[in-house]
C-alpha cells in the first residue's frame, strides 16, 4: 500500500503541471495518484478526456467544458474560458442528434453568464433559442432565467 502522503505528491505534481499549462505531465502524475486512488485526480482526467475530445469537435463535451467553468466543477471558475467552449459549441451546431439539439445547452449556458455581465439583450437571444428549439428541462431553466 502507497503512503497518503505519496498520493498527494503525485496529485500537487499534477496540479503544478496543469497550472503550468503541460497537459501531459499532469495527465501523468494525476493517473498515478487515480491509480491508488485519488478521486480528485480522477476528476481531472475527466476533464482531460473531455477537452480532448472537444478538440477533435465533440459538441457534448464543450458543452459539459463550458459548464464546467462556468460552475467551477472539477476545475477553476473562469466565465471566460466557459463562454470560449459555449461558443466553439455554438459554431458547430449540429442541429440535432437523436431529437436533441445539442446546442441548447451551449445558449442556455451563454444565456445565463451575458444576464450576470449585465448584458439582456444579447442573453435573451441565446435563452429565446433555447425556449423555441431546447429541450423540455432545458426550456424550463431558460424560462427561469428569462424571469431574471
Amino acid at each position: 500500500m502507497i503512503a497518503k502522503s505519496t498520493i498527494e505528491q503525485y496529485f500537487n505534481a499534477g496540479i503544478s503541471a496543469w497550472e503550468a499549462g503541460d497537459e501531459e505531465e499532469a495527465e501523468k502524475q494525476f493517473a498515478k495518484a487515480d491509480e491508488h486512488g485519488s478521486m480528485k485526480a480522477g476528476r481531472y482526467l475527466g476533464v482531460i478526456a473531455l477537452k480532448r475530445a472537444a478538440e477533435r469537435g465533440d459538441i457534448t463535451s464543450k458543452v459539459i467544458l463550458g459548464t464546467l467553468y462556468e460552475y467551477g466543477y472539477a476545475v477553476p471558475n473562469d466565465n471566460e474560458k466557459a463562454k470560449e467552449w459555449y461558443r466553439s459549441a455554438l459554431a458547430d451546431d449540429h442541429p440535432n442528434r437523436d431529437g436533441f439539439n445539442l446546442a441548447a445547452g451551449a445558449d442556455l449556458g451563454m444565456g445565463r453568464l451575458l444576464l450576470q455581465e449585465g448584458n439582456p439583450e444579447d442573453a435573451s437571444k441565446h435563452l429565446n433559442t433555447v425556449l423555441s428549439h431546447g429541450e423540455p428541462h432545458l426550456r424550463r431553466h431558460a424560462e427561469r432565467w428569462s424571469k431574471t
